[in-house]
């Protein structure tokens, strides 16, 4: 689960690693290390880059806590952010 600067809460997967490499650029141009790609549903409202976000396991276990969004895309079948 992420929960969100506004406190609203979005179903999530992370994946740690990023799933690729680990540098992301962002809308700035600006280069990123990412450590957390985050598989959404297609519904998900957009998270916003430099937004901090929360996020736990389904134990409630912490994995992420108040880490930034460093990019956002909404597909075709599913959202992706990086962290």
């Amino acid at each position: 689960m992420l929960i969100r600067e506004d406190g609203s809460t979005v179903m999530c997967r992370f994946y740690p690693g990023n799933r690729g490499n680990g540098i992301k650029k962002k809308v700035d141009g600006t280069e990123v290390d990412v450590s957390f790609t985050i598989a959404l549903p297609l519904g998900a409202p957009q998270l916003l880059t430099g937004e901090t976000v929360t996020g736990y396991d389904q134990n409630g276990e912490v994995i992420v806590w108040k880490i930034e969004v460093a990019l956002f895309h909404r597909g075709q079948f599913h959202c992706v952010a990086y962290v």
